[in-house]
C-alpha cells in the first residue's frame, strides 16, 4: 500500500521550488506536492503514461489558469518530456522506493502463487520466473477454486484475523496443520529471495515450518495472521523500521515488531489484501 513519499529537508530552499513559488505562488507548490502524492498511488514510477497537461493539473488539483501549472513545472524542470510523455523529473533518484512498488508487488503476489497454487510456482520457479502481474496471476487464480491446503480453506477465509490469543483450540485442522506451515516457510524463503541471492535447502524450509508451526500452538498466533503478515512484509521488505526477517526463527521472534509496523503504515485495523495482491 502506498503510504507515503521521500521528501529532502532542502526542498523550500530550492532554487526550482523558489522560482514555481514566484511564478505561481504558494498553490503551486501546493498542487506540485499532491501531484507527487497522486502519482505515489497511481504512477509510482513517475511516468505520467496516457495523461495529457489537463490531466495533470486535475491530478494536482490546480486551480489556476488553465496550463500554467504544467508549463511552469516545466520550465523549472520539475516536469520532463519523452517522446511525448510527461514524466516527473529524477523521481527514479529522489523516490526509488515508489519507482520499485510494481516490481515489488509483481515478486510479492509470485510468492504468495507459492501458497495458493505451488505446482503452477514450482513449474514457473524451474523455468527462472520470479514474478507475475497482476493479470497474470489472475488468470492463474480464476482457474481454480483458490482453495489452500488441499481444499480446506480457502483465501476468503483468511481476511480477518482472530485476536491474540487465540480464543480457537487450533490454527486450523491438525492433519493440514505440517502443509500449511511448510508453504508459509515457502512463501516467506521467496521474500527472502528477492533480496539476497541465495539458495534456501529444502531441510531449512522444514525447520522454519516448525517454528511457524510453534507460533500457532504456543503463540497462539492463527493461520490468518500470519499469512496476512507475511503479504505485507513482501510488498514493503527493506523499508525504514521494518524488522528484518530471514527465517522462521526470526518471524516468530519479530512477529509483534512486523505486526506493529504493519499499523504504523495505517493497515493495522483491516490486514486483508491490498489491490496489488486481490484476484
Amino acid at each position: 500500500m502506498a503510504v507515503d513519499i521521500r521528501l529532502s529537508v532542502d526542498f523550500w530552499d530550492h532554487p526550482k521550488t523558489i522560482k514555481l513559488q514566484r511564478h505561481l505562488g504558494i498553490e503551486g507548490i501546493r498542487s506540485l506536492q499532491i501531484l507527487w502524492l497522486w502519482c505515489r498511488k497511481n504512477r509510482p514510477a513517475g511516468i505520467l503514461t496516457g495523461m495529457d497537461a489537463e490531466d495533470i493539473e486535475i491530478a494536482a488539483k490546480w486551480e489556476g489558469e488553465s496550463g500554467s501549472f504544467v508549463n511552469e513545472s516545466l520550465s523549472v524542470r520539475w516536469l520532463d518530456v519523452n517522446d511525448g510523455i510527461y514524466e516527473l523529473h529524477d523521481w527514479q533518484d529522489h523516490n526509488p522506493w515508489s519507482c520499485d512498488s510494481e516490481q515489488r508487488s509483481d515478486k510479492a503476489r509470485f510468492s504468495k502463487l507459492a501458497f495458493l497454487h505451488p505446482e503452477v510456482y514450482e513449474k514457473m520457479k524451474k523455468n527462472g520466473i520470479c514474478s507475475i502481474s497482476k493479470s497474470e496471476f489472475c488468470s492463474i487464480t480464476k482457474k481454480s477454486n483458490g482453495s489452500l491446503s488441499k481444499g480446506k480453506r480457502t483465501v476468503n477465509d483468511s481476511v480477518t484475523p482472530s485476536p491474540s490469543p487465540s480464543p480457537s483450540p487450533s490454527l486450523i485442522e491438525k492433519d493440514s496443520l505440517s502443509d500449511d506451515c511448510i508453504r508459509l516457510a515457502e512463501i516467506l524463503s521467496g521474500i527472502v529471495r528477492t533480496k539476497k541471492n541465495i539458495n534456501i535447502q529444502p531441510a531449512k524450509i522444514k525447520t522454519w515450518a516448525k517454528s511457524i508451526s510453534q507460533m500457532g500452538k504456543i503463540d497462539g498466533v492463527h493461520f490468518d495472521r500470519i499469512f496476512s503478515a507475511l503479504e505485507w512484509y513482501a510488498k514493503n521488505i527493506g523499508g525504514e523500521y521494518i524488522p528484518v526477517i530471514e527465517s522462521g526463527a526470526s518471524l516468530r521472534e519479530k512477529f509483534t515488531k512486523l505486526e506493529a509496523a504493519i499499523s504504523r503504515s495505517g493497515n493495522g485495523k483491516d490486514r486483508r489484501l491490498s489491490s496489488d495482491w486481490e484476484a
